[in-house]
């Protein structure tokens, strides 16, 4: 069992995606209400590898997609908040 930590506030929304091994497994992303932040976890480790702020209000939902660049294995998170605004 892992605890994850970084979030000073209730997490609203989580997505998770097995990336390719060179990236070294699962990556879980997490958003949190009052604290305007959405974080990228690795999911072996439980490091949060990154945190995206921007939004001005609570984040209340994120998704995590694929390129639509077939090329690429970049990954696009998004981000829901109740600023109205949409991040990627």
């Amino acid at each position: 069992m892992k605890t994850l930590r970084g979030h000073r506030n209730a997490i609203a929304s989580l997505a998770a995606v097995d990336v390719s091994n060179s990236r070294g497994g699962a990556i879980l992303i997490s958003c949190s209400r009052k604290g305007n932040s959405t974080r990228v976890w690795k999911y072996s480790t439980g490091e949060c590898l990154r945190r995206f702020k921007g939004h001005i209000m609570d984040v209340y939902d994120v998704e995590l997609f694929s390129s639509p660049d077939t090329s690429s294995d970049d990954l696009i998170i998004v981000s829901a908040s109740r600023d109205t605004t949409v991040r990627l």
